[in-house]
């Protein structure tokens, strides 16, 4: 045989392998996201203090990354892909951290909502989809105080026509949001109804289809709204 046609001929051995690696990374992501749940709920309310190092690793990057009272999209884009993968792996170890953290560590997390909110303008999608599940389960934990920096903040952002980013950020937040919530959304349908409903026909296919999706789980929860 040719060597150049060996790489039409490999080993079954490897063949199997390399068909098993995308579930294999499943499962390596689902034991990393138990050992950090259970490492959480391990240290309770002295998480921060006992594994400085894991406390950095989530908000650190966050924290020094995003300029919350300067927010420059362009500067960001100029530092690369190494920053972003950077910021996107912080925001998995807080998704993961943040759902299993003790109450007494929630005002503390509080502190970085707004740099969560200022990450969902990040001129990166991936940075911009991990921000906004990590919103999602803000809201979850800390229903009132998140809901009412998301009202204030962040939905504004639907009505942004000359910043396509914002909307897609804001979009699928609210979407992450009203996964976390469920029923729990409830009480904000009359507050959300009319700008999701706005957006039904925006310009951006990704913004349309995403409020489309919103728009048809708050209408299937108004009756519940209403009684």
């Amino acid at each position: 045989m040719h060597p150049g046609n060996r790489i039409w001929r490999q080993p079954r051995a490897h063949r199997q392998l390399r068909w098993r690696n995308p579930k294999q990374h499943i499962v390596q992501r689902r034991g990393a996201e138990y050992t950090l749940a259970t490492i959480a709920k391990h240290f309770a309310c002295n998480l921060a203090t006992g594994l400085p190092h894991l406390w950095e690793a989530t908000v650190g990057p966050l924290r020094n990354n995003i300029n919350v009272d300067d927010f420059d999209a362009k500067l960001l884009l100029e530092k690369g892909d190494d920053h972003a993968q950077e910021l996107v792996s912080s925001l998995q170890v807080f998704e993961v951290t943040a759902s299993s953290m003790d109450p007494s560590l929630h005002p503390v997390l509080l502190q970085h909502l707004p740099h969560l909110f200022t990450s969902l303008q990040h001129p990166y999608t991936s940075v911009r989809h991990m921000a906004s599940r990590c919103v999602g389960v803000m809201s979850r934990i800390t229903t009132m105080a998140t809901m009412n920096g998301f009202l204030e903040k962040v939905l504004p952002w639907l009505s942004a026509i000359d910043d396509n980013t914002k909307q897609e950020g804001a979009i699928e937040a609210l979407a992450c949001v009203m996964e976390q919530l469920d029923v729990g959304i409830i009480p904000y349908i009359v507050l959300l109804v009319v700008p999701v409903l706005g957006r039904m026909s925006d310009q951006t296919d990704s913004v349309r289809f995403m409020a489309t999706q919103c728009f048809a789980t708050l209408i299937r929860l108004m009756p519940l709204e209403a009684s």
